[in-house]
């Protein structure tokens, strides 16, 4: 029966439209699940097999005599006539055979991890770039230092490969869109791992059931054990490491995301788990909007209007906000206060599309953000937005034709003064940001109104703040003049 629900689950994934533009073909909760069970075996085999190393002699203590293995209990004294020996501690063989299953789990991993970023960092190539905005008062200088270097178009084919710049600059700039086009491989690459746990814990629970004779067999040398146990005491030391390295560090935290993405959901945990801040934060920042929308008490303020400012995930909050702004039913017991068409939003380094609208559709799918879905990025290939970059250069419809607004109007219709006019929002990002992404579609924009794309924009890949030469990252879009000029945009718009 388990094998025929996961069979029926696979067949679904493969063939159900909606189920490519979820996160892991919607096994999002599976692969959780697996690589929860997965670090509380490893956390238990440590504990187990820690023990029993600690608590047997050593080896050099010890004699062997045919078949048996005799350890010497040190010197007899006068209380006693008789050397009472330790009895061997025997440890259930699975714990041993799930470390070895560690060890070739990650073998595959890095194997794989390996090839993908072997086919992204060999060769140097043209990624599609955006086209970046200045305000009308920018100086020449100014749009010279923060000009893209080396811009490719929306292409078709495969991105153009290239030689190595003789410029010290664009060698950075193109290195830094490796590495993030690498980071951004990390979902197929946790894919992976989650496969291979799983298989490698049904493989040991079959081999249990089926053939106790293997399983259940001695566990094997000491040696191998001992083994067995360093790797496993390896990858927890090394957890532990990354973690106090970026708790140290003042440069990005990937633990800080992760603990953001813990923190966001309203949801019951036990007491140990990191309370949740947006069920405080959206509803604060939607009260402290609608007083201002509101203004003070008998007089009329249509000409208020607010502009939202967000950077990676407080993205998500704000897209929160502006619901819990439009839908609004009055505060202090007023009457619902008319913030369509008043309210405006400006993000950049934002992952709302690629990441937060697959992993929770129901919450924040292509549907409530009203954009276009995006597909998973591929493992392997110099780009691994490849097959959305094709798409939204041609300007296809989504294959799925489920993703029509369920629950009412989508943020960018929410955000729109009009039926045909462009929204109130502005979305910056680049390429060398391992962290950011466009939000509406890698289909640049054609003119100022937003024709073609009306949300994304680029942003200069030169980090304004650094005294010397520097390729900007995840940081600092809000000191860059297309951040001025994505404000003005939204002003504008709301106008």
């Amino acid at each position: 029966m388990l094998a025929l629900y996961i069979g029926s689950a696979l067949v679904r994934a493969q063939t159900r439209d909606r189920a490519r533009f979820e996160g892991w073909r919607g096994f999002g909760g599976t692969v959780v699940l697996t690589l929860s069970l997965t670090s509380a075996l490893l956390l238990t085999c440590m504990l187990v097999l820690g023990v029993r190393a600690l608590l047997t002699p050593p080896i050099d203590r010890s004699t062997v005599e045919g078949n048996w293995r005799l350890f010497d209990a040190g010197e007899v004294t006068e209380a006693t006539d008789a050397v009472v020996l330790p009895d061997e501690l025997i440890v259930p063989p699975v714990y041993g055979a799930f470390g070895l299953a560690v060890l070739v789990i990650l073998a595959i991993v890095l194997l794989v991890g390996l090839a993908a970023a072997v086919a992204g960092l060999s060769r140097f190539v043209l990624l599609s770039t955006p086209t970046i905005a200045f305000p009308a008062d920018a100086g020449v200088r100014r749009r010279v230092f923060d000009a893209v270097r080396l811009p490719a178009a929306a292409y078709t084919g495969r991105p153009a490969r290239i030689a190595a710049p003789a410029d010290a600059r664009d060698r950075q700039v193109l290195t830094a869109r490796r590495f993030a086009a690498l980071a951004h491989r990390a979902e197929p690459l946790v894919g992976v791992l989650a496969a291979a746990s799983i298989t490698a814990i049904t493989g040991i629970v079959l081999l249990g059931i089926l053939r106790a004779d293997l399983i259940l067999a001695p566990p094997g040398s000491a040696a191998l054990m001992s083994t067995v146990l360093v790797v496993m005491v390896a990858i927890a030391t090394a957890a532990v490491g990354v973690v106090v390295a970026n708790a140290a560090s003042s440069k990005e935290r990937p633990i800080g995301v992760l603990w953001d993405l813990l923190c966001f959901l309203p949801r019951a945990g036990h007491p140990f788990a990191p309370p949740c801040y947006g069920e405080r934060v959206v509803p604060e920042i939607g009260t402290h909007t609608l007083e201002w929308l509101r203004g003070p008490e008998g007089r009329r303020t249509p000409n208020r209007k607010v502009v939202l400012s967000a950077h990676s995930m407080g993205g998500v909050l704000a897209t929160a906000a502006m619901f819990a702004i439009v839908n609004n039913t009055g505060i202090d017991d007023h009457a619902p206060i008319p913030a369509r068409g008043r309210v405006g939003l400006v993000t950049y380094g934002v992952q709302l599309r690629p990441y937060f609208s697959r992993f929770f559709p129901d919450v924040l799918g292509p549907d409530v953000l009203g954009v276009r879905p995006t597909r998973a990025p591929a493992l392997f290939g110099a780009d691994p937005w490849l097959e959305q970059v094709r798409s939204d250069a041609a300007g296809t419809p989504p294959e799925a034709d489920d993703f029509l607004p369920h629950y009412g109007p989508g943020l960018r219709e929410v955000l729109s003064g009009g039926e045909g006019e462009p929204p109130a929002w502005v979305s910056l990002w680049r390429r060398t940001d391992h962290l950011g992404f466009p939000i509406f579609g890698y289909r640049d924009s054609s003119s100022d109104d937003g024709a073609g794309n009306p949300v994304d924009r680029g942003a200069t890949e030169s980090d304004p703040r650094s005294y010397l030469w520097e390729v900007a990252t995840h940081g600092n879009y809000q000191f860059t003049l297309q951040y001025r000029a994505g404000l003005r945009a939204v002003i504008d718009r709301l106008r």
